[in-house]
């Protein structure tokens, strides 16, 4: 099951970090547990390593109907890898829901920032409508964002990079910001860009990397809008909380 058919007559020395942790895992999975905890279990590998034992781990669970509980620090991991994901803050459970709910809809500012790249805006609900959209104010701006609970006095707005749609000057509509490009950042298939906004604060943008892409440029001026139903408000509890 985890491939070392023909490796039976190595000793641990000449094994690969990657085969170490197979028979690892091995000597663990032969005992048949009906729970099985692993703890970092990829942390000491290279990345190509890990990305190829994510899938191969994530094969032999479905292979053997085991329920794996999988610790990681690798926000990346954790979606990659799990069937319900739980994120957890000085021992609490901020929120519990498969990958898709939690990176979505964070339930708090703390599970936006920690799970994968997210812009967080501090702001003040100006004015809440019926149909489940407030405004909310960030510097001298007005922003239209989705809420279902939406609270009073200041907020978090939070949109992830790649919802984020950078527009030429002179553009306009709803949530459109002026900004400025801070810097560029080439990752391979996508490219984040870093915008200024008028009033100060920095977003990113994560962009995919095609033939027609425009090209940013440093200092060059943009319009960035945020599309209404990927703008949620959060609760800001380091605002609202109550002294000790």
């Amino acid at each position: 099951m985890v491939r070392l058919a023909s490796y039976e007559k190595r000793r641990p020395g000449q094994l690969s970090g990657g085969q170490q942790q197979r028979v690892a895992l091995a000597r663990a999975l032969v005992l048949n547990p009906a729970v099985l905890l692993l703890d970092e279990p990829l942390g000491a590998l290279d990345a190509k390593l890990r990305k190829a034992l994510q899938l191969e781990l994530k094969s032999l669970q479905e292979q053997l109907g085991i329920t794996f509980i999988y610790v990681t620090h690798d926000q990346e991991e954790a979606l990659t890898m799990s069937d319900r994901l739980a994120v957890m803050a000085n021992g609490r459970v901020e929120q519990v829901g498969t990958p898709g709910e939690v990176y979505e809809e964070p339930a708090t500012a703390y599970v936006a920032d920690f799970l994968g790249l997210s812009n967080l805006m501090e702001g003040q609900v100006s004015a809440v409508s019926g149909n489940g959209t407030c405004r909310v104010r960030v510097g001298e701006i007005d922003l239209t964002a989705r809420s279902a609970d939406t609270p009073a006095g200041s907020v978090k707005l939070v949109i992830r990079p790649e919802r984020v749609r950078l527009l030429p000057t002179g553009s306009g509509g709803a949530n459109c910001v002026h900004g400025t490009v801070d810097r560029v950042i080439y990752l391979g298939a996508t490219r984040q860009v870093v915008v200024r906004l008028g009033h100060g604060e920095t977003i990113q943008a994560m962009l995919p990397n095609t033939s027609d892409s425009v090209a940013y440029a440093q200092g060059s001026p943009v319009i960035a809008e945020f599309p209404q139903d990927s703008l949620r408000v959060l609760p800001d509890h380091a605002a609202n909380a109550e002294p000790a």
